[in-house]
């Protein structure tokens, strides 16, 4: 190993030095780490595209501030963390399971909200029912689940299985329903 010199530079072969000094005129940064990084940072230094509140409340992680959706409902960690992992395939019995489930239960809401034939329901049939409940309930439109619909029947609320039907709700309505949907699987 050839001798070390003052000045942090040493001495190579033929008598030159090689000093750890960046060359004339170029520039060099300090690779950021974990005690000179804050969380803030890293996330304001991606603004050249904008976050999803979704991506953002993950960003920030269960103990980050809170983050709100585009409606101003607060999101949970936990639910968006869930979204972000991989899962694994379902086993095919655990699948047929849960889609014999879900359509007892469209089935039975059918039944309660007095709604469209088969052929005439849609998304939007569906998300319309859960709207309904949630207002007559009082209660916000993602909580509502198939209990409410069954509490909802019990309290003697009827519904006109008309006035679900896609074709018959005006367009402002349709948007205002989608809004309330989208991403309600986050919200708390």
């Amino acid at each position: 190993m050839p001798p070390k010199t003052r000045g942090g530079s040493t001495r190579t072969r033929g008598g030159s030095t090689k000093t750890n000094a960046p060359k004339k005129g170029r520039i060099t940064k300090r690779a950021p780490n974990k005690r000179t990084t804050k969380p803030d940072t890293v996330i304001s230094s991606r603004q050249a595209r904008e976050l999803s509140p979704e991506e953002l409340c993950f960003l920030r992680g269960p103990n980050g501030p809170p983050t709100y959706d585009h409606l101003g409902y607060e999101l949970d960690y936990h639910k968006v963390a869930g979204s972000f992992c991989r899962r694994g395939r379902p086993g095919t019995q655990a699948y047929t399971d849960m889609l014999e489930r879900d359509e007892r239960e469209k089935n039975r809401k059918a039944d309660i909200m007095g709604g469209p034939e088969w052929n005439q329901r849609s998304a939007m049939t569906l998300m319309l029912w859960t709207d309904r409940v949630a207002r007559d309930l009082g209660i916000p439109y993602h909580k509502v689940k198939m209990e409410q619909f069954e509490e909802w029947h019990a309290k003697g609320f009827r519904a006109n299985g008309e006035e679900f039907i896609a074709a018959n709700v005006s367009p402002e309505e349709q948007d205002r329903v989608t809004d309330l949907a989208t991403g309600s699987a986050f919200r708390k």
